[in-house]
């Protein structure tokens, strides 16, 4: 398939079963220009070996393949807001790992959920996360590579389900230079936030552009949400198949406030009719990318 021909750099999350590199291959399959990983096993604690030779292949394919911007996320396990000491203390010991093999690969940055604060409230989680986000950007003060922390759609205890929950963890974290943002749109609509409603975009983007500056909003996770808005429901769906629909991409993508800000689709891999999912989610993408 031919590249994107976007201002944007767009792709989706690809599997690294087989090698590091074969997520490259990925990307480049389904015409994407843009591509996040996970660096190791997300379900994981255990942290392997990274050989010179996976980084080298890694990153020639990356050069081969003409891949513009390339993200890692962090592992499903981490928790920097929990009360439990030793869940914690792993969590940001895994993060510097991420944060360490990711520089290595040349990620521009690691995504990461800010956790649940298990029922000791928003303060106390907001707390614990920032003070976490400062010793683990401490740890890796030699490093270039970001931390993106990412919205979340507001289940339960979980942090980030509004802006103000990033807001303060950023405040509180010293409003680091090295801590930008990752926004889902899946979980900003179920939070309560219509992208098919001009002006609650531009009050959207007008308070992550107070929270850290609309420079550091380093990459969009877009997806679909199968849930109504104000769900509280996190459940990607493919695009334009959801309540989102191609309106609310639209909107979006062609907001001149955040143009150059990468792409990378989280949708789901199967799709009835078709062999690959990703390469169907990034031409309704590319279509939305169109104004008018």
């Amino acid at each position: 398939m031919n590249k994107t021909q976007t201002k944007r750099a767009l792709g989706a999350h690809c599997s690294i079963a087989g090698g590091l590199w074969k997520a490259v291959e990925r990307a480049d399959k389904l015409g994407g220009t843009a591509l996040q990983i996970f660096t190791r096993n997300q379900v994981q604690w255990k942290i392997p070996h990274l050989s010179e030779e996976d980084v080298s292949k890694f990153r020639e394919a990356v050069n081969d393949y003409q891949i513009k911007f390339v993200c890692a996320h962090a592992s499903y396990l981490v928790n920097l807001a929990t009360p439990d000491d030793e869940l914690r203390r792993r969590s940001i010991n895994a993060l510097v790992k991420d944060m360490q093999r990711g520089e290595r690969l040349g990620c521009e940055c690691l995504v990461f959920h800010p956790g649940s604060h298990k029922g000791k409230g928003t303060e106390y989680g907001c707390t614990r996360v920032a003070e976490a986000v400062e010793e683990i950007l401490t740890a890796t003060d030699d490093s270039t590579i970001k931390l993106a922390i990412e919205n979340t759609a507001g289940q339960g205890n979980t942090l980030g389900g509004t802006l103000q929950d990033l807001a303060t963890i950023r405040e509180y974290a010293g409003n680091p230079q090295r801590l930008g943002m990752c926004l889902d749109t899946a979980h900003a609509f179920a939070a309560g936030l219509n992208f098919s409603d001009k002006p609650e975009l531009n009050a959207m983007l007008k308070k992550i552009d107070n929270a850290f500056g609309l420079n550091n909003l380093l990459v969009l996770h877009l997806n679909d949400s199968k849930t109504e808005c104000g769900s509280n429901h996190d459940r990607h769906d493919h695009i334009g198949h959801g309540f989102i629909g191609d309106a609310g991409f639209k909107n979006i993508l062609n907001h001149p406030d955040i143009s150059g800000v990468p792409g990378i689709l989280e949708t789901p891999k199967e799709m009835a009719g078709t062999e690959n999912a990703d390469a169907e989610n990034l031409t309704r993408i590319l279509l939305a990318c169109k104004p008018g």
